[in-house]
C-alpha cells in the first residue's frame, strides 16, 4: 500500500477516535449539567412531636375505646401540623388498624385481615416501631388505654408465655391462646418492649391502678414522665375531646399537671391520678427501702394495715394500698422513725410532683371508703402492693 496512503488511512482513524471521546465527554458534561439543573427531591422534615396511642378494646371496653377513639379524632381539630396523632387500635369485633388523626379526620393508613392480640410484645414492638418508621418526629410520647392493674392475684388470670410476673399487667386481650380467654401483658414486659424505642417524653397510662411504686421503677430509664390514676378511672376513660390538644404542650410539667384537672374536673365522682417524675424514682427507691427496712425490724407480719388507704381487693384480699398512707401508720405506730418518714416524704413530694385525690371514687373492687380517710397528710398519689411491701 502506498506510504502517503497508509499514514492518512492512520490518521483519519486517530480523529475518528479522538472525535468518539470528545463526543462522550460532552454528552456527559451535558447530563451532569442537566442533573444539577433538576431540584432535589424534598427532604423528610420530621414533626416536632409524635403522639403514639394503643388503644386495647379487645375485650369488655371495645365501645368506650371506640368513642375514645372519636374523641381523639374531634380533639385534633385544636392540633397543630407539627404534631402527629397516630392511633392503633385493636377493638372486639373488628380489625385492628392504624390510623392518623389529622385537623378532625380518621385516616387509615393499615389494617390487618388476621386476628391481632395486642399484649403480644412481638406484636406491639413490631406496631410502634411501624409508626415511628412511617412519622418520624424530633421528640413521641405514648397513650395507652385499656384495662389496667397494679395487681393481679397469681393463678387468677393467664398470662402470655413470655411475661414473667403476673402482679403487674395491661390488656387485656380476648383470646384463645390460653384457658382464661384473657392475655395481659405485665408491665415489666411492657417495659421491656418501650425500651427498644426512642424515648418517649412522657407515657400516658389511661388505665386503672397505673400508677404504681413498682411501675415507676419498671419504667425510669425509658420514659421522662408518667401520668396515670391511682384508683380505678371510669370505663369511659379520659375526655379525649378535651385532653387530645393538651398533649401536645411543650411545657410538660404544665402538661401533666392541665391533664390532671381536666380529667378530674369531669367526672363525679372524681378519680385519683397524679404524674412523676422518673428522674426522681431513684432516690425514692433509697428512701423507700430504707423505711421499709426499718419497718421489718421493729414488727412482724402480719402487718397492721387499719387506717390505710388502700385502692384494689380480689377474692377479700387487699393488694394494693396507698405507699404513703401505709407508712404514715407505721410511723403513727411507732415503727417508723421520724426521720426515715420524714426523709421519704420529700422524697415522694418530689417525684410525684402533681397529684389530684377524692373520696370516694368510683370502683368495682370491695372498697369500704368509711375504712379510711384521704387527705394531705396521709395521701401521696402512688400506690404498692402488699407483696413489694411484706416482700
Amino acid at each position: 500500500m502506498n506510504k502517503r496512503l497508509l499514514k492518512a488511512l492512520k490518521l483519519s482513524t486517530v480523529n475518528c477516535q479522538l472525535s468518539t471521546i470528545l463526543t462522550a465527554l460532552l454528552l456527559s458534561i451535558a447530563a451532569c449539567s442537566s442533573d444539577s439543573d433538576s431540584p432535589a427531591p424534598d427532604p423528610v422534615i420530621p414533626a416536632q412531636r409524635t403522639i403514639i396511642a394503643i388503644f386495647d378494646g379487645n375485650n369488655n371496653l371495645s365501645s368506650n375505646l371506640n368513642g375514645d377513639i372519636s374523641e381523639i379524632e374531634a380533639g385534633t381539630k385544636e392540633v397543630s401540623a407539627a404534631t402527629n396523632v397516630i392511633v392503633f387500635a385493636n377493638i372486639l369485633g373488628q380489625k385492628a388498624y392504624i390510623a392518623e388523626m389529622v385537623n378532625g379526620k380518621r385516616t387509615k393508613v393499615r389494617e390487618w385481615s388476621n386476628a391481632v392480640v395486642t399484649t403480644d410484645p412481638d406484636t406491639l414492638l413490631s406496631v410502634m416501631q411501624w409508626i415511628i418508621a412511617k412519622y418520624p418526629a424530633n421528640e413521641y410520647a405514648l397513650v395507652f388505654g385499656g384495662h389496667g392493674t397494679g395487681s393481679l392475684l397469681k393463678g387468677v388470670n393467664d398470662t402470655i408465655p413470655t411475661t414473667m410476673r403476673p402482679a403487674y399487667a395491661y390488656g387485656w386481650d380476648t383470646s384463645n391462646k390460653v384457658p382464661s380467654g384473657r392475655v395481659w401483658m405485665n408491665t415489666s414486659t411492657l417495659a421491656a418492649v418501650i425500651s427498644h424505642l426512642p424515648r418517649p417524653k412522657y407515657i400516658f397510662f389511661d388505665c386503672c391502678l397505673m400508677q404504681d411504686y413498682d411501675v415507676a421503677c419498671q419504667f425510669k430509664k425509658y420514659t421522662d414522665y408518667i401520668i396515670a390514676p391511682v384508683s380505678e378511672t371510669p370505663a369511659d376513660g379520659a375526655p379525649y375531646r378535651k385532653i387530645t390538644p393538651l398533649l401536645t404542650i411543650d411545657d410538660t410539667e404544665k402538661m401533666c399537671d392541665t391533664i390532671l384537672t381536666t380529667y378530674y374536673d369531669y367526672y363525679t365522682p372524681h378519680l385519683c391520678i397524679s404524674a412523676i417524675r422518673t428522674r426522681d424514682v431513684d432516690d425514692l427507691q433509697v428512701k423507700t427501702n430504707a423505711a421499709l427496712q426499718e419497718i421489718k425490724q421493729n414488727t412482724a407480719l402480719p402487718y397492721d394495715y387499719t387506717k390505710v388507704i388502700y385502692y384494689f381487693v380480689e377474692a377479700n384480699k387487699t393488694l394494693q394500698y396507698d405507699l404513703k398512707s401505709f407508712f404514715y401508720e407505721q410511723n403513727q405506730q411507732g415503727n417508723l422513725s421520724d426521720d426515715k418518714y420524714n426523709a421519704f416524704v420529700t422524697a415522694l413530694e418530689k417525684c410525684v410532683f402533681t397529684t389530684r385525690k377524692t373520696k370516694p371514687w368510683k370502683t368495682a373492687a370491695q372498697i369500704d371508703f368509711s375504712d379510711f380517710d384521704v387527705e394531705d397528710y396521709n395521701y401521696g398519689g402512688l400506690s404498692i402492693t402488699t407483696e413489694t411491701i411484706e416482700k
